[in-house]
């Protein structure tokens, strides 16, 4: 015993070194429990699944939530968007499922006693209730990282088990849904994975009723949790089988042990009818689709998106996880009886999570969608990782010089996706990715990377006015009652044509159309946000297409001179059509003086 306490005392560090890192990034670094509104703990998602408790215990209104309006206008917890959608009755109904309102219900109770006692405002929303489940989450994630450690050593040897440890913590997005997000479902469900798989381990090795309904349980709450996770089943039902004897031994297992079966399912029937109970009040049906317009496209999964697609490409945004995924070869050839489990289960979970209609899940560090299932993928991690342990000083320094770039590359990135600013998550482009890589800071305007693949930086040459106008005579509009006399006022929810050019000589290689707008207020909704947009035509035809969105760096009542860059097309224009659209904004723009220049780069 205390041998392999001995060696096994690399990894103990290791999982040392990352559960204070989680707690050191949750509790110092970004404290999301004291961060306002949408950055709150308690925000957007995580406020619709945690909905549930203050509904049910604080207020007594499950149905019509009369106090949700009070919520909003004092927490801001979203935009002004309740997470449940409403009933020709009049009634409410949660949009999510109430797994996740089942394992924030102790830190939830601990906070509410303490609010109660302390004459701190007892509604749900305040700073106990933050804290709780910030807390809360945080042990969560610590548990999940020694549970991790301990299923691994079941396996691997101590060195592979604590590098797989530090590389899913300290160079995937982890660290993000752990440390900072970690009140979303994917911590905790990465936690209970890691518990499915040990408690499946324990019942293979000496199959029990306990151990049956145990796994029963925790499928159950994860199904409760996100109802996709039902494909969780496969790895105990699979575990340890690695050809057709193995199938058919499988199979008299089950006939054998019927009632562990029997009594699993119960279980995971049993925690699922939580779902059903609320339903049942709610709505009177067992069964709601919550989601509405929401589902899935079976027969189209956006594979190559998922992992690579700069908005929230899985392997863009982790690739260390490159590496467990050559594991997979590994994995088969000294794990036989792992791989085709975990194979399986890994092929079905992307199919069925990358076929989501929304499939960037509203927008994330890296897909955060698959973040739940990295303790599936550190047994292919570990794997590979034993073998370079056992290889040559050659593979281990390439090995260790990749892992500590991806290492400081995640942790840029988590910097710029809470303080640093610079990550955008849901909008990222190919072009603004490569603008702000490895940066710190970057002139503001390059957020129009964020709108368009064409934006000159730098000194430019042999600059030429092409046309220009001043708006002279522009009719007066109400909506813009401050405007300039000679300004066009584009109102809200309208869109105009500012400017047509239908004869031009151009010999350079950039054209730039800028102009000056100003606003009474600003418009903090990205997909609300005016668009200046320039349009090259070839007869009737858009032959080149770019805009910017002007409120990313326009302000209240500072009026700004802003462009449109374009190259030159390789195909052939006849006019040139330069339009505001503000469609989606009740903010009206004010613009004037608009310019059209041709350049050569310097």
């Amino acid at each position: 015993m205390y041998l392999a306490g001995v060696r096994n005392k690399f990894s103990l560090a290791c999982c040392t070194v990352c559960c204070a890192v989680i707690m050191s990034v949750g509790l110092i670094y970004y404290p999301k429990w004291q961060q306002p509104g949408t950055e709150a703990t308690l925000s957007w998602d995580v406020s619709g699944y945690y909905f549930y408790l203050p509904a049910l215990f604080i207020y007594q209104d499950l149905k019509q939530l009369k106090f949700a309006g009070e919520i909003l206008q004092t927490y801001q917890p979203t935009p002004e968007i309740l997470q449940a959608y409403q009933r020709d009755n009049g009634d409410y109904v949660m949009k999510y499922s109430s797994g996740m309102a089942v394992q924030y219900l102790p830190f939830f109770g601990v906070a509410h006693l303490y609010a109660s006692l302390s004459g701190v405002r007892a509604d749900g929303f305040s700073w106990p209730y933050q804290l709780a489940i910030n807390l809360g989450s945080l042990l969560v994630a610590c548990l999940g990282i020694w549970m991790l450690r301990k299923i691994l050593l079941t396996k691997f040897g101590d060195v592979a088990t604590g590098v797989a440890l530090l590389v899913i913590v300290l160079a995937t997005n982890y660290l993000d849904y752990a440390a900072i997000n970690g009140a979303m479902t994917h911590n905790y469900l990465f936690t209970w994975y890691c518990i499915l798989v040990w408690c499946t381990h324990r019942y293979w090795q000496n199959p029990g009723n306990g151990k049956a309904i145990t796994i029963g349980l925790i499928l159950g709450l994860m199904t409760l949790t996100r109802p996709t996770e039902i494909l969780a089943m496969l790895i105990p039902l699979l575990w340890g089988v690695t050809g057709r004897n193995s199938w058919t031994e499988r199979a008299r297992h089950f006939k054998r042990h019927s009632g562990h079966v029997l009594r699993a399912g119960a279980a995971l029937i049993a925690m699922g009818s939580i779902q059903v109970i609320y339903w049942l009040y709610a709505t009177g049906k067992p069964l709601v689709y919550s989601y509405e317009e929401q589902g899935f496209s079976l027969l189209q999964p956006r594979i190559a998106d998922g992992l690579f697609d700069f908005r929230i490409g899985w392997l863009t945004y982790s690739p260390a996880l490159v590496l467990a995924l050559a594991g997979f070869y590994f994995l088969y050839r000294h794990h036989r009886q792992l791989w085709r489990v975990l194979g399986i289960f890994m092929v079905l979970f992307l199919w069925l999570t990358l076929s989501w209609e929304e499939w960037t899940y509203g927008g994330s560090l890296g897909h955060r969608a698959m973040v739940q299932v990295y303790p599936v993928l550190a047994f292919p991690l570990a794997a590979l990782l034993e073998r370079v342990v056992r290889n040559g000083l050659v593979l281990k320094w390439i090995t260790g010089l990749f892992l500590a770039a991806c290492i400081w590359y995640n942790g840029w990135l988590t910097h710029h996706a809470h303080k640093g600013g610079l990550f955008r998550p849901g909008q990222m482009t190919q072009a603004y990715f490569k603008a702000i890589l490895g940066k710190q800071n970057v002139p503001e305007t390059y957020q129009f990377l964020l709108d368009t693949d064409q934006q000159y930086h730098g000194p430019r040459k042999s600059v030429s006015l092409l046309a220009a106008t001043s708006f002279d005579g522009s009719p007066a509009d109400p909506a813009c009652s401050a405007a300039d006399s000679n300004a066009v006022c584009i109102a809200p929810f309208t869109d105009r044509q500012l400017f047509e050019i239908t004869e031009w000589k151009v010999t350079r290689e950039w054209l730039r159309v800028t102009a000056e707008f100003s606003a009474p207020r600003k418009e903090w909704n990205v997909w609300n946000m005016a668009q200046f947009v320039v349009r090259l035509w070839q007869q009737e035809k858009v032959v080149k297409e770019k805009m910017i969105r002007v409120f990313r760096v326009l302000d209240a009542n500072e009026p700004r001179r802003l462009g449109v860059d374009l190259r030159w097309p390789g195909v052939s224009a006849d006019r040139m059509t330069v339009h505001v659209f503000n469609n989606w904004s009740p903010v009206p723009v004010v613009v004037d003086d608009l310019e059209v220049e041709t350049f050569d780069p310097n």
